[in-house]
């Protein structure tokens, strides 16, 4: 690799090239993000900003496994999903929260991985 700022920016382009593919293999149809509020999904949800017309809503899924439905996930991710509200505060971000038990998961494994799947 070549200077930090250099690679630095070699990443963004090629996640921003990534991303402008996937959005649009969609042919319009809505556009989510598996969301915990981390660096990378934050990341990828702002970009898919840049890709996605203004008045198509960006949907935002977290998951919680806990029974009480909290967890640092799914408080790092309602952080973050503010933060892009600020950021950007033009489009319509929804925070959709999934909340399963690990054994309703295991049951459904099948099915959940053919839908994530590219």
């Amino acid at each position: 690799g070549g200077p930090p700022l250099q690679t630095a920016a070699e990443l963004l382009a090629r996640l921003d090239r990534a991303v402008a593919t996937r959005v649009r293999c969609h042919n319009g149809a809505r556009v989510a993000v598996m969301f915990s509020g981390g660096l990378d999904c934050t990341v990828l949800a702002a970009i898919a900003h840049a890709h996605v017309p203004p008045a198509e809503p960006i949907d935002l899924f977290t998951v919680c496994f806990k029974p009480e439905r909290d967890s640092p996930d799914r408080r790092t991710a309602e952080a973050s999903w503010r933060e892009l509200q600020r950021a950007y505060p033009q489009r319509q971000w929804n925070l959709v929260r999934v909340d399963s038990s690990l054994e309703e998961v295991i049951a459904h494994e099948d099915c959940i991985v053919a839908l994530i799947h590219p």
